[in-house]
This record gives structure tokens, sequence and C-alpha cells, in this order.
């Protein structure tokens, strides 16, 4: 588990088709394609507990890189020299007299990969942590059968994936699903099962009329991802979407949350038409924002999300796409 001998078993097989599976694993758990997974759930299946999935993959993505910057472990690439690095190569520092064989992740390696500046820490493993949490999520959101079965076997070839890339040890992969394990119970045995999202829903005008009524929520859609930015960890982007996100379905809220029915063709239609609000409203951004994580950096992402949000949802009921 915490040797490269996994990633030498892997890569020893050699084969094409190894290969190829490797490369698609590693676009299907992609953040972009995650990304349009959740506009589809939120505009084409149902707008609640899309926000429930987007929080839950919020909490483990920020969970995951807080304890990789400080555990600061180094991948298997990181201490092998006699690993190939298929696809993308992280890091790739080659510790001297190292072995023929596989390497053992101890304290002399250990030293010498953080002394060459790790790039990419691989304990906990982030593409492990986002599938497992995304599945689960899935899976308790709509009690599919085939939606854990497909996680399952997504999850056991992502770990293949990684171990074959020599990015990730065996206890990377079990410390990146136990992430998303915990992540997910806190969200959907907690706030999900303890009906807190129906209470979230009613009533939101007291959040601005009456906000004593509407401590909790604030605290949490708000309050609690501002003190994120307090820790160097902390990714200003993703915490500037979150919170435009979470201010976007609180005014939209105001009026009432969309309902969910509607024909396939307009289900779609929705999808579409966040996406394309998306394409434009990013488009238009970038033309006077750099990433230089400062306060317009960060109010111009978090107005990016809100606008984005809250006009697809105005358009679509213009249009009469949802039914209220």
């Amino acid at each position: 588990m915490t040797s490269t001998g996994l990633n030498h078993f892997f890569q020893n097989i050699n084969n094409e088709v190894l290969h190829i599976l490797s490369e698609f694993m590693s676009m299907l758990n992609h953040d972009i394609f995650f990304f349009l997974i959740f506009l589809a759930i939120v505009f084409g299946l149902d707008f609640k507990r899309g926000f429930l999935l987007v929080h839950a993959f919020f909490w483990t993505f920020t969970a995951t890189y807080f304890l990789k910057s400080i555990i600061n472990l180094p991948r298997p690439i990181d201490i092998d020299p006699n690993l190939r690095t298929p696809g993308l190569d992280i890091n790739h520092i080659q510790p001297e007299n190292a072995p023929n064989g596989p390497v053992k992740l101890n304290s002399k390696n250990i030293s010498y990969a953080r002394n060459h500046f790790i790039a990419s820490a691989g304990l906990p493993s982030a593409i492990m942590a986002k599938a497992s949490i995304f599945w689960l999520s899935l899976w308790e959101l709509f009690k599919q059968k085939w939606i854990i079965l497909s996680g399952l076997l997504i999850c056991f070839l992502t770990a293949i994936s990684a171990l074959y890339m020599g990015h990730n040890f065996g206890v990377d992969l079990v410390a990146g699903f136990a992430i998303g394990l915990i992540v997910y119970f806190v969200i959907f045995h907690f706030m999900y099962r303890g009906n807190l999202l129906e209470k979230f829903a009613s009533k939101p005008r007291h959040g601005f009329v009456r906000p004593w009524k509407a401590s909790g929520r604030i605290l949490y859609l708000f309050i609690t991802p501002s003190l994120l930015l307090l820790f160097p960890q902390a990714d200003v982007n993703l915490i500037a979407k979150l919170i435009g996100f979470n201010l976007a379905y609180y005014i939209i809220g105001i009026r009432r949350w969309p309902k969910n029915g509607g024909t396939t063709y307009q289900r779609m239609l929705r999808v579409l038409i966040v996406i394309v609000v998306f394409i434009l409203t990013n488009f238009i951004t970038a033309q006077f924002i750099v990433q230089d994580y400062s306060m317009k950096y960060f109010i111009t992402n978090l107005f990016e999300m809100y606008f984005s949000i809250h006009l697809s949802v105005t358009i679509c009921r213009k249009f009469k796409l949802y039914k209220g």
C-alpha cells in the first residue's frame, strides 16, 4: 500500500487496452465532466437535489486538497525512476541511487521529494475522492441500482488507472475513497435525511426581512465558505463560485424554487440554455479579469456563477420550460 509494487505490477502488464482505459478514466474524472453533469442534474432532473450534489462535491474537494497540502506526501513517480509515466508527467523527481525494484515510501524518500518541491501531493487521492462522492451522491439521490453498480465499477477502474499511471499509492486511493464516504454520510445522513434541505427551502424571505429566522442557513451558505479564505490552501476560485451558487439558490427561492417537471424536450432545452449562458458569461468576464486572486477576481467569479444560474432559471421560466 505504501510501495510502488502495485504500480509496477500494472505497468508490467504493458497492455495497450490498459493504457487507453487509464486515459479514458482520467477524462471521465475530469472536473469539466462533473461540472456538466451537475448542470444536467440541477436543470434537467432535480433543482434541490442538484444543490446537495454540488455541496457534497465541494466539501470533498476542499477536504482533499487541505489534507494534501498538510500531509504533503509524494506520488510513486516522485520516488521511483523505474516507473514509466504514461499520460501527464506530474513531477517525476528521480532520487539518487534508487533500487531496480519497487521503492517504499519511507522517510528518506519523503524528505528527498519534499526538498525537490512536490508540485502535486498524492495523499489522499483526489481522483478517487471525487469519483466516490459523485457516485455515492447519485445513488443516494435517485436510488437506482445501476447507479451504485456503475459507481463501484468506475471507482475500481479509477484505482487501476491511478496505479498504472504511477500517480497514486494504494494508501492514497483508500484515503480518497474514505473522504468521499465521510462527506457522503455528513451531507446525506445529516442534511438530507434530517430534512434540513426542506427547512432551507421554506420561507427563504426570512433571510432578508427576518435574518434571525435564517441564521443557520446563512452561516452554512455564506459565512462558512467565506471563512475558508483565511487559509492559504483555499481555492479562491472554487469558494467564489460556491458562494455565487448559494446566492443564486437563495435569491431564486424568495419567489420559489422551480419545479422539476417537464417533457424530455423541455429538460434538455433547460440544460442547453444554462450551458450557453455559462459559456457566454465566462467569455465576457474573461476579457477583463486575470487570475491574480484579488478581490476583483473573487467578486467576478462569484458574480459569474450567480448570474449564470439566476439568468438561466429566469429564461427557462419566461419560456415556460418549468411548470412553476
